[in-house]
């Protein structure tokens, strides 16, 4: 009943608008009236990464019992270069290394590592980990790393960034897409607005009507 119900109201927009039918289209990027951003003339089903340049990576990270904060950084995560609330900007590379030391003692940070002002570091063979002293919860600021978004082209090869609190449509900055091969920089204010594609059945139908 609610597939009947998407496929009428598809079948309505596509007669209310006076859309006409593609059977392809080369790679473009478009918003509507609401900042809905489209990535047409994808491969159909590819997924698609986009990266949000007004939305740095950040990642609340909670201290042990000790007062300690590991931060670690990944490939997906990448915290290298970081900071937080009230702090100067934190290079991993010029932190101190623990030396395989406990992180804690007697119930406090251990006093033998060298922490320095910004805090200690450690390395192994999956992830670069940083340590930092606080007795609260910190919100980590990633810098020079945005947060990505992954979502799918449809039947039709268009891929839909919809506006929405989590993802709002201005944290997209200067912008690019990857669906195997990474995309030129766009920005939200130079898109063309235009209604949005409308795929019924596999095929591709633009309103001509806004």
């Amino acid at each position: 009943m609610k597939k009947q119900s998407i496929a009428l109201a598809l079948i309505s927009a596509i007669v209310s608008t006076g859309a006409i039918v593609f059977s392809a289209q080369s790679q473009t990027v478009t918003k509507d009236v609401d900042n809905n951003v489209s990535i047409s003339g994808l491969t159909p089903s590819a997924f698609v990464k986009v990266s949000y340049g007004n939305l740095p990576l950040q990642k609340t990270f909670v201290p042990n019992s000790c007062g300690v904060i590991t931060v670690r950084s990944t490939i997906k995560e990448p915290f290298i270069f970081f900071s937080y609330s009230g702090s100067a900007m934190i290079d991993w590379n010029e932190l101190p290394l623990i030396g395989g030391r406990p992180l804690c003692k007697l119930g406090v940070p251990n006093p033998e590592i060298p922490w320095g002002t910004l805090g200690a570091r450690a390395d192994s063979s999956t992830s670069s980990v940083s340590y930092i002293r606080s007795a609260i919860p910190l919100l980590i600021t990633s810098r020079n790393n945005f947060k990505e978004r992954l979502t799918k082209a449809n039947a039709c090869g268009i891929a839909s960034l919809r506006n929405t609190a989590v993802w709002p449509s201005t944290g997209l900055g200067t912008f690019y897409y990857d669906d195997g091969n990474p995309s030129d920089d766009f920005t939200l204010a130079a898109l063309t607005t235009k209604p949005r594609p409308i795929c019924y059945k596999g095929r591709l139908y633009i309103p001509l009507i806004p």
